[in-house]
Formats: structure tokens, C-alpha cells, sequence
């Protein structure tokens, strides 16, 4: 009985170590979601969730892959070139921490990382000791496999301008988090500059929408939901909330959108910076706050509305007219057919029997249309009307302005054939009582 129990608790425990959930499901355990970290603060990780990640080759390195389960991922810059140290000290000493440098710099796909060795800026898989790890002057090698080896490497290579990621990975799987703490090495990974905006502007059309860049990371328990740390001038218009990554659980940002109660009118404004609700402005990963009274200007202009830009047709005598705009429309904005149509023709007012697009095939936009007439327009100039249909409205554009109804597109059909004329009469000489014309 003490058998089967056994049995049937391994088996129960090997099932619990599949179900872990991929590593994607948690913030700041793949590289697309690294945690930005500074060269002058201490962070904790005060827990490490359980998760499975995808392997790390490792072949050319250690003869086999690394893990990345229950790792945490973590990015800087060098802004000095030098030597870098750092330690990652476990909440109990016991506990076997893995880790990898790698140099991303220019990698647009993160998960290079995982098949890229050349990556690799220094690799420590100690399984015996364990406690604490790292890069420190004790150290006199930059990789060291599993097994009996050493807890730390040296002083790891950074260059100028050089993006780095760090990955720790909890290889006890004990759950217990750690101490990362940058210290020895005379590279400079902490940014001189204090926080910034680079970029204030409206997003698109949507002028009731302000979208703002900043210039490094800013931590998201500086930011509050309601945007308080937000004024724009002149005006002082009221601000309804800003929208960030924050909420899904990401430890910083560095863009967000403000969300105003109405659109801008077009104009020039400025955007102020100053302490939110909660006692400041906004805050690097450093601990520096970005400075009181920061303005940045930017400009709303007016939307133009949307316009037919060309109306063409194939033939000399056309049912068919293809009608192209300056802007998509909504679908939902469009008749496609019946006495409601929003398209007249000038004169003569010839019947339109359809309007036709690529709407119904899944677009909720399009930008060119068809018009189906029921006789060839003959040659000759004539003005495209844009009327209000039968659903009470012209054409409303991505913007959700409406084309004014009355508006006009002058075109022409243009004979693109001369008539025909007889050439030549002449008798057929063998049937006198027939003409060739």
C-alpha cells in the first residue's frame, strides 16, 4: 500500500509540474516584458511565480539547453563603458539560482535570445553551492555550467550605447524570491538624465485623445489612473483618466494616453507636468522624479473631411463607376442599395441601381466604392452628389465626420471613339441587285 501511495504522489506531482503555466501569463518573466532596473537602487523580487518557459540553447556553451522556467527577466543600458558586478542574493541561502547575460542590442525579435548564443554575455548554472551568485572581482570566468562549479564570474564586458538583459531563473523552483543588487565594475548603467516627455501629440483623428512618450522608464506606482499629474493649458480642459499598461500587471511604462471628457479644438496648447494625488510627478527606476512645472507644447490641428478624390470607369459609354475617397468610411455609413442611396448624378439625374464595396467581405472601413448605373452614361460632364440616405446620414469617415451632404465631384465621360462613317459604296459586280457598303 505504501508503494502504491508513493506511486500515485509522484505521478500526482509530475502532472502538477506540466500544468505550470506558460511564463507569458506573468509580467516581467519573458524578455518582451524585461523589467527595467538602475545601477544605483537595490531590487527585490519578493517572490518567484511558477511557470514554464521556453529553453535557452546552451549547446555550444555547457552541451545542453538552459531554463528559463521561473525566471524573471530584467534590461538596462550602458551608458559608460566598463566592467559590470552584480549579486543575486536568495531570500534563503539553499536555494539555487541560475542566470544569463545577454547583449541585445538592435534585436527587434526578443526571442532571438532563446536560439542566439551569440547573445550570451556571461552564463552562471552553479548547482553546487548554492546561495549567493553573480558577476564579482572572486569570479574568473564568464561561464560556468552545472554541477560542482563556482558562484560567480567575473566582471562582466559592457560597451557604450549597448543594451543588456539579465534573466534569474529560481532553478530550486522553491518560490522564494531575492535581492538583485548592482555593485563592483566601473560601467555605468544608470542614466544621468532625470525623466522626461520626448513626444506630446493627439492620436490621429481622435482629438479627445492625447498620447505622451516619455524619454526613459517610468515606474508605474508614480503614475495615477486619473492623470492628475496632467494639465493642459490654455483652457485647463478636464481630464477623464489615462490609459497604460500599468493595470496588466507591467512594473513600467513608457508611453501613455490621456483621455480627456472632449475633443481639442484645433490650436496650439502646452501639457504641464506636476505632482499627481499622490505627492509627485513622475518616477525613473532610479527613484529620480521627473521635474515640477515640465511643459510641453503641442499643436491640434483641424481634420479635414473626407473628399472623392477621383471617380473612373473603363469604356466609353460606363454602368459601372468606380468611386475613390480621401479617407476610409464606416461601412455602417454606407446604403448599398434601394431609393435611400447617398450618391446622385448631375445632370440628368440617371438611376443609380447600387452602391458596391468590399464591405460585406469583412472590412468595417473602406475607401473606394462602386456605383452601379442602370444605363451607359453617355459622353459629357457631370457632377457626383453626396446626399443624405436612407439611414439619415451622407458617408461618416474613421474620424466620424460626416461628408457634407450637397457635396459635388465634377467628372467627365469622354468619347473615346470617333462615330462611325461609310467609307465606300461599290456593286458587287456578279450580283448587281446588292451593294457593299
Amino acid at each position: 500500500m505504501r508503494s502504491l501511495l508513493l506511486s500515485f504522489l509522484l505521478l500526482t506531482a509530475a502532472f502538477i509540474t506540466e500544468a505550470q503555466p506558460p511564463c507569458s501569463t506573468f509580467p516581467g518573466m519573458t524578455p518582451q516584458t524585461a523589467i527595467p532596473v538602475c545601477g544605483t537602487t537595490t531590487f527585490t523580487q519578493t517572490r518567484v511565480d511558477r511557470c514554464t518557459g521556453s529553453f535557452v540553447s546552451g549547446i555550444g556553451a555547457c552541451g545542453s539547453n538552459n531554463s528559463s522556467d521561473d525566471a524573471y527577466w530584467y534590461k538596462f543600458h550602458c551608458y559608460q563603458a566598463g566592467t559590470l558586478g552584480f549579486l543575486i542574493t536568495p531570500q534563503v541561502l539553499s536555494d539555487d539560482y541560475d542566470w544569463e547575460l545577454f547583449d541585445v542590442t538592435g534585436i527587434t525579435n526578443l526571442n532571438q535570445i532563446y536560439t542566439d548564443e551569440r547573445l550570451m554575455v556571461s552564463l552562471n548554472l552553479c548547482g553546487n553551492p548554492n546561495g549567493v551568485t553573480g558577476c564579482s572581482a572572486a569570479g574568473t570566468d564568464s561561464i560556468n555550467c552545472g554541477g560542482i562549479t563556482f558562484l560567480f564570474n567575473r566582471l562582466a564586458s559592457l560597451q557604450t550605447g549597448h543594451d543588456y538583459m539579465l534573466m534569474v531563473n529560481n532553478w530550486s523552483n522553491s518560490g522564494l524570491g531575492y535581492t538583485l543588487q548592482f555593485t563592483g565594475g566601473n560601467a555605468v548603467i544608470t542614466d544621468p538624465n532625470l525623466p522626461g516627455i520626448s513626444n506630446s501629440a493627439v492620436a490621429s483623428c481622435n482629438t479627445s485623445l492625447l498620447k505622451v512618450v516619455f524619454s526613459k522608464d517610468i515606474v508605474c506606482t508614480s503614475v495615477t489612473n486619473s492623470g492628475s499629474e496632467f494639465s493642459i493649458l490654455p483652457g485647463n480642459p478636464l481630464i477623464n483618466n489615462v490609459i497604460s499598461l500599468c493595470p496588466s500587471g507591467v512594473t513600467a511604462i513608457t508611453e501613455l494616453d490621456i483621455q480627456m471628457q472632449a475633443p481639442l479644438a484645433p490650436g496650439n496648447y502646452t501639457l504641464v507636468v506636476n505632482p499627481g494625488t499622490d505627492g509627485n510627478t513622475f518616477r525613473d527606476v532610479c527613484g529620480n522624479d521627473m521635474a515640477t512645472g515640465l511643459s510641453i507644447p503641442f499643436t491640434v490641428v483641424a481634420v479635414p473631411p473626407t473628399q472623392v478624390s477621383s471617380v473612373n470607369y473603363t469604356g466609353c459609354a460606363p454602368t459601372v463607376l468606380n468611386v475613390a475617397l480621401t479617407k476610409p468610411v464606416w461601412c455602417t455609413s454606407i446604403t448599398n442599395s434601394g431609393p435611400g442611396i447617398e450618391f446622385s448624378i448631375t445632370p440628368g439625374n440617371p438611376a443609380i441601381l447600387a452602391v458596391q464595396s468590399a464591405c460585406g467581405t469583412g472590412p468595417t472601413y473602406v475607401d473606394q466604392l462602386q456605383l452601379v448605373l442602370q444605363n451607359p452614361l453617355a459622353n459629357g460632364n457631370y457632377q457626383l452628389v453626396i446626399n443624405t440616405g436612407g439611414d439619415g446620414n451622407t458617408l461618416i469617415d474613421t474620424c466620424n465626420n460626416q461628408i457634407a451632404a450637397g457635396y459635388n465631384f465634377p467628372f467627365t465621360i469622354t468619347q473615346l471613339t470617333t462615330p462611325p462613317v461609310i467609307q465606300s459604296v461599290v456593286f458587287d459586280e456578279c450580283h448587281p441587285d446588292k451593294l457593299v457598303v
